[in-house]
């Protein structure tokens, strides 16, 4: 079974080849690119930069 990273990967190289017929050599997803529902409710908890 894929990690969700690995489907992303692939959904995201599919709308690019469908959308512009190039095809992708990578995709780099991070831990911020992804929001999993149920768990991160976007626009109701705001975490600062450690920088303050």
């Amino acid at each position: 079974m894929p990690t969700i990273a690995e489907t992303v990967r692939t959904v995201v190289a599919d709308q690019v080849a469908a959308d512009t017929g190039l095809t992708v050599a990578v995709v780099t997803v991070t831990v911020d690119d992804l929001l999993v529902p149920g768990v991160d409710v976007c626009g109701v908890l705001s975490v600062p930069p450690e920088d303050g």
